[in-house]
């Protein structure tokens, strides 16, 4: 009997005093400045892949919006039974991106990134 299960790893980010369109705002800017291929988004969350490289065959993170709060998974694609720390990395530099333009981002800049995202699910 074969099963296999591909390294991944979880984080919970709290919105705090963020709407829900201005959380998902800022975790697809940080998401896109990553450079990760975003391949479904909707008002929900989204799903993002990273590039190929040579420690990895390639993450899917998955970003899923809950009441009060968002759950950021990472886990690899192939059949790779070590990522060598890689999820957890993907994790912590798209939770860093968040914060970063959290503090830099005005709220007239999340309105217009918010109309955007919208506009292109229209």
């Amino acid at each position: 009997m074969a099963f296999g299960l591909s390294p991944k790893y979880t984080l919970e980010l709290p919105a705090g005093e963020l709407s829900r369109e201005h959380f998902l705002v800022l975790l697809l800017e940080a998401a896109k400045q990553l450079n990760w291929n975003i391949g479904f988004t909707d008002e929900n969350g989204f799903v993002a892949y990273t590039k190929f490289s040579m420690t990895s065959w390639a993450e899917e993170v998955t970003v899923k919006l809950e009441d009060d709060h968002a759950i950021l998974n990472s886990e690899c694609t192939g059949n790779q039974i070590m990522d060598w720390g890689k999820n957890k990395r993907n994790i912590e530099w798209c939770e860093s991106g968040f914060t970063e333009l959290k503090a830099n981002l005005s709220s007239e800049q999340l309105v217009e990134k918010d109309a955007e995202l919208k506009y292109g699910w229209e």
